[in-house]
């Protein structure tokens, strides 16, 4: 027997910690607390961590932009926000040739968003990355506008915390909101903070188009899209949602497990089987670590800048896809 879900940490950490070790699988939840087998036995998900996520960042930060030695994360005093502060700590100890600085801020709190501006601003580093959800967006670049933050010499990144729901507790949309569409609407004064700014995320591969079960899913996904106008039935062309692709490898990966397992009703033997287990997934290559992680390498991540268009109206425009390799053969491609 196994569980699937939840879609979001908070909920995921409820029920895992009551489950007495029972195989859950998630698609979306990404909290790196969620990889303390001591807390969470049984747990196992498709989507990457958190900490996985900043990672990445660093990696490509290091490969690409390598003149860039000093990195300052600006960061939300919220739980999984500060998780990914502390992956970037990490991976940045871990690289040796890079150094980090942090300011934190309290959400809705002007004063503290000020004092960390003021902080960046004396330390000097040009490189910035941005972990607030997008509600805080607008009073902290108002800020870090009066602090001379937001000039040509500084280099954003925004790393977008809050899923479709706005909650912070709701951290895990693969799809996220605005900061995810190819255009969105916003205050004209923001539109002008916002342009030029790099955001950086996990961004499914549906590499595996080949596979027969993703015509399956491509054809489920667009049957409720139908809509009825004179004339007959039109199809709206869309494609699987993000989190839809993984939630479908997450059901993937339970079954594989159970059909290796002599026993699959047996818990013990359904997680023996998922950690490890690698499979070619809608979303991509999926390969699990020994602790129910989905590693790093053949995930892919979107670089995008955001472009204004006129007064109220930006763009978000994709310019690289980064595939972090174990070979050391990253790729990147792009515009």
């Amino acid at each position: 027997d196994g569980i699937f879900g939840s879609e979001e940490s908070i909920t995921s950490m409820a029920v895992a910690s009551r489950s007495l070790g029972m195989v859950q699988v998630s698609p979306t939840a990404k909290a790196t607390a969620l990889s303390d087998k001591a807390l969470y036995p049984g747990f196992v998900r498709v989507r990457p961590s958190i900490s996985t996520d900043s990672v990445a960042l660093i990696l490509f930060i290091r490969l690409f932009y390598f003149t860039w030695r000093t990195v300052a994360v600006l960061c939300e005093n919220s739980a999984q926000f500060l998780e990914y502060e502390e992956g970037v700590r990490q991976a940045i100890a871990n690289s040796g040739t890079m150094q980090m600085l942090s300011f934190t801020f309290e959400a809705g709190d002007v004063d503290s968003m000020q004092i960390a501006a003021d902080g960046l601003r004396r330390s000097g580093v040009v490189v910035i990355v941005s972990v607030a959800s997008q509600s805080q967006l607008a009073p902290l670049l108002d800020v870090a506008d009066s602090a001379g933050l937001l000039s040509e010499h500084h280099a954003w990144f925004l790393i977008d915390m809050v899923g479709t729901d706005g909650h912070p507790s709701s951290v895990d949309s693969a799809d996220g909101r605005w900061l995810s569409r190819a255009t969105a609407q916003v205050d004209s004064r923001l539109a002008r903070q916002l342009d030029g700014m790099l955001t950086f995320r996990f961004s499914p591969a549906t590499s595996a188009a080949s596979l027969a079960s993703f015509g399956s899913l491509q054809a489920a996904w667009r049957e409720p899209q139908k809509f009825s106008c004179e004339g007959g039935v039109e199809m709206l062309e869309v494609e699987p949602s993000q989190s839809a692709v993984l939630a479908y490898d997450a059901i993937a990966a339970l079954a594989l497990a159970a059909n290796k397992s002599a026993q699959p009703n047996e818990a013990s033997q359904l997680i023996s089987h998922l950690k490890g287990l690698s499979f070619d997934g809608v979303s991509g290559r999926v390969e699990l670590s020994g602790t129910g992680d989905r590693l790093l390498y053949g995930l892919r991540y979107q670089v995008s800048n955001v472009l204004i268009m006129n007064n109220t109206n930006i763009r978000i425009n994709e310019v690289s896809l980064f595939s972090p390799n174990p070979s050391g053969n990253n790729a990147a491609t792009g515009n």
